[in-house]
């Protein structure tokens, strides 16, 4: 069985929620669990040219704008104003701005920047976004793609994009088109009064025992991308629990192929499961799909969002409609979900959310965004008095691509050369069941990482928010300040890169992909997916 193997003896009796069954704690979930803690410090002093300072409620790109983004920290002379980096500003009063709409322009503008032999760095402004505790709630967490996006884009494009978050009062606005010195040499800073804090990853120290079955009694469960992957594992597991009801819906309605075996499992439990056809993104589908899990004849105990696409592509060749694409059924599903449950004291709202959110992903910068919302409304949830919890989870062992036999031993060669391991189904549901203890972190990372091996876009340094869980290394902590009082001088925000020949790169895809590539063909194509490009 699932919580049964060569490597873990478990004793556990997954037939029903009567009792707990514990098992102490092992030393990969005491290693391998993180949670992000913000700490208040004194705002840094730095000094730089004004900043300008646009809104984004057009939906377009203002062209003067892009004509920055190309600009050395000196601007022409009697042409244009010394500027020392842009800020894009998705905090706003007067109207609403659509999520997707500050994250297009944000991706416009990170494209020029990245075709700019000196690029300026450049601030999303966002409101409300994070999770502070105590502190302000989270009043716009779709916004808070712009975080996720932003760490891709450091880390895929060596761009110097950095995040604010700000707790403004009500009826004040950030204003556009002024000038904004910034204070602080953090890549990331939320601003809540006088108070500037910074994020920092940390380990989580499980309890000793670890509670194998969740506490509560029999009842229905909603799981949302529940015909494949992690969704139908943990529906598996959930029957296997003693769940009486699940409904396991994904777009289609349908099983994968190779979903028989999971499915067989789930039939020989005791619990009634159906397969629902549901497009999570869409307001008539997910009302249909929760209104008729929250009538049921079994009390609604849980849902389990798992469900998502894939669209990556590198941050050069992303589109909107690949952010919009990806933001459906994560983002937006999410949203639909938590509203449409809104009434239910619901025991369990999971968000099952990625490491990439938090790490960046290098062709991933929409996975990440739209997972960094889903992260947010979690934190949302829980701010509102809702049991809800966020995973960031990294790869598994047999789900997925890595349940493909012919890219097992792909696979093995990417673990040891990223630092980044694979997740066994034991161990994920021991980490799971950390995530669903009261009163733990509202967002729960589980990812295997070996520290010492992770490298940041070949640089040797390493961003703040990892400083506490990374070897001794030189920190990155957001803009190096290369600039003189009056703005002379460059400022420089990218490491040094050695030139490589295509020949060389093609070499390295080859070996990764495990077949022979064409130099013009897209790597998608030779199976170079996402954990490939990590």
């Amino acid at each position: 069985g699932l919580l049964a193997g060569k490597a873990h003896a478990l004793s556990a009796r997954l037939d029903g929620f009567k009792g707990r069954t514990l098992r102490p704690i092992g030393a990969w979930t005491q290693r391998h669990l993180y949670h992000t803690a913000w700490r208040a410090g004194a705002a840094s002093s730095a000094s730089f040219p004004p900043l300008l300072l646009l809104g984004l409620g057009s939906g377009a790109v203002p062209a003067p704008l892009l004509s920055l983004a190309h600009m050395s920290t000196r601007a022409p002379k009697s042409t244009l104003p010394v500027y020392g980096g842009i800020i894009l500003a998705s905090v706003c009063t007067q109207r609403c701005i659509h999520p997707l709409t500050a994250l297009a322009t944000a991706l416009v503008v990170a494209q020029a920047l990245g075709g700019a032999s000196r690029p300026l760095p450049m601030w999303l402004l966002t409101r409300s976004t994070q999770y502070l505790q105590p502190g302000p709630t989270i009043r716009q967490h779709a916004h808070a793609g712009l975080w996720g996006f932003a760490r891709t884009a450091r880390v895929e494009a060596q761009l110097s994009l950095n995040c604010i978050d700000l707790r403004l009062q009500s009826g004040k606005s950030a204003g556009t088109g002024a000038s904004l010195s910034v204070r602080g040499s953090e890549a990331e800073v939320a601003l809540s009064g006088m108070v500037e804090y910074v994020p920092r990853l940390m380990h989580v120290h499980p309890a000793h025992e670890a509670v194998l079955r969740p506490e509560s009694p029999s009842g229905s469960h909603l799981v949302t991308g529940g015909t494949s992957g992690l969704g139908l594992l943990t529906a598996r597991w959930l029957a296997e629990c003693g769940a009486a009801q699940l409904a396991l819906a994904s777009r289609s309605g349908m099983l994968v192929p190779s979903a028989k075996e999971e499915w067989e499992r789930i039939s020989r439990s005791e619990a009634v499961a159906a397969l629902q056809a549901c497009d999570a993104a869409e307001v008539a589908h997910s009302r249909k799909l929760c209104a008729a899990f929250l009538r049921g004849p079994h009390p609604a105990h849980g849902v389990w969002h798992a469900a998502g696409v894939l669209s990556d592509n590198l941050l050069s060749n992303q589109s909107a409609r690949g952010l919009a694409v990806v933001y459906a059924p994560k983002s937006n599903g999410g949203s639909l979900l938590s509203s449409a449950c809104a009434g239910v004291r619901l025991q369990s709202f999971v968000l099952f959310s990625s490491v990439v959110s938090l790490l960046g992903g290098a062709g991933q910068a929409n996975y990440s965004a739209a997972n960094a919302c889903l992260d947010a409304l979690a934190g949302l949830q829980r701010a509102n008095g809702r049991s809800a919890v966020g995973v960031q989870w990294g790869a598994w062992v047999g789900v997925g691509m890595a349940a493909r036999g012919a890219a097992r031993e792909r696979i093995a060669a990417m673990e040891r050369a990223s630092g980044m391991q694979l997740i066994k189904p034991v161990d994920g549901l021991a980490a799971l069941m950390e995530a669903l203890r009261p009163g733990g972190p509202v967002v729960l990372g589980v990812f295997p990482a070996s520290w010492e091996k992770l490298s940041w876009g070949g640089s040797a340094t390493v961003p703040a928010l990892l400083s506490t869980v990374c070897p001794r290394r030189r920190v990155v902590v957001g803009v190096k300040h290369g600039l003189a009082a009056n703005g002379e001088g460059t400022l420089s925000t990218r490491p040094a890169i050695k030139a490589v020949t295509a020949e060389a790169v093609l070499a390295l895809a080859q070996r990764t992909a495990g077949s022979t590539l064409d130099a013009d063909a897209p790597l998608m194509e030779a199976g170079l997916d996402s954990l490939g490009a990590v």
